[in-house]
């Protein structure tokens, strides 16, 4: 509770995201926006089903540029499905303090 956005969003999903499982991570990150009742900057739930829409559309894009990247989530939810053809995400953040929370 009191805890920036960002700070928060780390702390809850250390408590109940799997390490190294995306989907845990992804849906702790969209739990904890839903029981805070924050709105973040990120893609969840239905955004994220909309984003990972987009990229089956583009035929296995081998390149995605993200420009903000706020904790990491729409980033990694490209990523992850990218991952299967060898395709990547640049991520680039103005704010030092979000760049290391990602």
């Amino acid at each position: 509770a009191g805890l920036q956005p960002p700070v928060g969003t780390m702390h809850y999903i250390l408590g109940h995201g799997a390490q190294n499982d995306l989907p845990s991570i992804h849906r702790a990150i969209e739990s904890f926006t839903r029981e805070q009742e924050l709105w973040l900057k990120l893609a969840g739930d239905e955004k994220g089903a909309v984003l990972d829409e987009v990229i089956k559309m583009q035929d296995k894009p081998r390149l995605v540029v993200e420009v903000g990247l706020y904790v990491g989530y729409s980033s990694t939810r490209m990523a992850s499905q990218m991952k299967a053809w060898g395709g990547k995400v640049i991520s680039m953040e103005v704010d030092p303090f979000h760049a290391v929370s990602a």
